[in-house]
């Protein structure tokens, strides 16, 4: 397995580096690599913690790919991608070929046909209807909305508004909005995933650096959007992508949002005369005068220890 640091093939010219950098004795730096090549991860636990910390930092840096650029598609994407412009093409804009469709199913304005106002409208209701056919053409049309969007509010400016194109469809300003904010986030530089994955990203509150980690790990793994949302919450939750960017299969992803959500807890609690619904974690429990974790049913009073809640059967 080919390993990178910093952005460069890691060969053994670079331990005495490493091992200065992260105060490692050149052994374990060898150590430590050879087992990420074989596994996929260091083996913790036979060092002692100082050491086992250090060696999570190094393993941080140490990835299978150089940068999150986007893997390139293969020949039968290539051939379904295609298929699916030239559907959208015919059916946005049949006549003035005012747009020109890109193979990652984004869109620009001809120059030599530019659109006027009210064709503009017509192309953008004619895109949200394409929404409905799914699968490929829906994924595809959530990228073409947004960059079509995104071209006409450039080249209309302020003459072009969302709303005038909500009045006459039944979409809702929000997914005009998102399409467009979604299309601009990641303009520069997109996923072999679904649209639906970006978006989840692109709502998480962590950095762009992070979202791009999140995605990255994704598309190298084959993870889901509900993964993409899974891993984002995270790093929100840790305030740190260090455990998210060592993740080296898709089994070990699945595992760890499987642990993290077996952690997820929601409690109950009553402090100065009010309720309050609080969602946290089982190693994390709020505080109050009573505090219900419905999780696993129990009350604490006054922060005590958890007493369990005596649940009476129905009666048939």
């Amino acid at each position: 397995m080919t390993l990178y640091y910093q952005n460069q093939v890691l060969e053994e010219c670079h331990y005495p580096a490493i091992a200065i950098r992260f105060s490692l004795p050149i052994d374990v730096v060898e150590e430590t690599v050879a087992q990420i090549r074989l596994n996929g991860t260091p083996h913790y636990h036979v060092y002692d913690k100082s050491i086992a910390d250090k060696i999570e930092s190094m393993a941080g840096e140490i990835s299978e790919y150089g940068s999150f650029e986007p893997a390139v598609l293969n020949n039968q994407e290539s051939v379904e991608d295609r298929a699916a412009n030239h559907l959208m093409v015919a059916l946005a804009d049949p006549v003035n070929n005012s747009f020109i469709v890109n193979i990652d199913g984004t869109c620009s304005i001809n120059p030599d046909r530019p659109p006027e106002l009210v064709h503009s409208y017509q192309v953008v209701a004619n895109v949200l209807k394409l929404r409905d056919l799914g699968g490929k053409i829906d994924d595809k049309s959530s990228w073409m909305l947004g960059s079509i969007v995104h071209e006409l509010r450039n080249f209309h400016g302020e003459a072009f508004e969302v709303g005038q194109v909500c009045n006459q469809t039944t979409a809702a300003y929000n997914t005009i909005y998102t399409a467009e904010e979604v299309f601009k986030a990641f303009k520069t530089k997109r996923y072999a995933l679904p649209y639906t994955s970006h978006k989840e990203a692109y709502f998480a509150a962590i950095t762009d650096e992070q979202k791009h980690l999140v995605l990255h790990k994704a598309e190298t793994y084959e993870l889901t959007s509900k993964h993409v949302r899974s891993l984002c919450n995270i790093i929100k939750r840790m305030e740190d992508d260090t455990t998210v960017r060592n993740i080296r299969s898709k089994d070990q992803a699945l595992v760890l949002i499987e642990a993290i959500n077996n952690l997820k807890a929601n409690y109950l609690v009553y402090q100065d005369s009010t309720w309050t619904r609080i969602s946290g974690t089982t190693q994390q429990i709020p505080t109050g005068t009573i505090v219900i974790d419905m999780k696993n049913w129990t009350v604490r009073k006054n922060n005590d220890e958890p007493v369990e809640i005596e649940r009476k059967k129905r009666l048939a």
